[in-house]
């Protein structure tokens, strides 16, 4: 019932359909400051949750503020950016196209396979445990920028 009652009020309500898809996934294609929640305080409440600083009382230095600016180093970094990351792999793509070295895209398909899968099925805007493959894959597309077919050949011609 819910998927005819979707599918019915798709043509009238077009555009907001759209809008409200490209806000959910905002997160996985622009390029935008990422903000994580992250807790740094603990208020006063009635549940019994309390703050205790274990690393303060043992070494007598409050790690607090040097743990938040790294934390907000590494988050508002460039590798920390989801929309970048993706965009990244498509200029790799792009290149690997107008180069003519199709074979090398080749190395992408896995990379975009699952950021479409992502898109279609992901629960929420942003989030950088969904798309961690692409931070781990970004030396090897790196690397893969500056290889050519026959390097590999060439290499073997020479110890021979």
């Amino acid at each position: 019932g819910f998927i005819k009652l979707y599918l019915k009020l798709l043509p009238p309500h077009f555009r907001a359909y759209v809008q409200s898809y490209l806000l959910s996934t905002s997160g996985f294609w622009h390029i935008e400051p990422v903000y994580w929640v992250t807790v740094e305080v603990i208020y006063e409440n009635d549940m019994g949750i309390y703050n205790v600083d274990y690393l303060k009382e043992y070494f007598h230095f409050d790690w607090k503020q040097a743990v938040s600016r790294m934390v907000s180093f590494l988050r508002d970094g460039p590798l920390a950016n989801i929309g970048l990351m993706v965009w990244f792999v498509f200029f790799y793509v792009a290149m690997c196209l107008s180069q003519k070295q199709t074979w090398k895209a080749f190395l992408a398909v896995p990379l975009i396979s699952c950021w479409i899968t992502l898109m279609i099925a992901t629960p929420v805007n942003s989030q950088f445990r969904y798309v961690y493959f692409y931070h781990l894959m970004i030396p090897i597309v790196g690397i893969m920028f500056f290889v050519k077919r026959d390097a590999g050949i060439n290499l073997l011609k020479d110890k021979e």
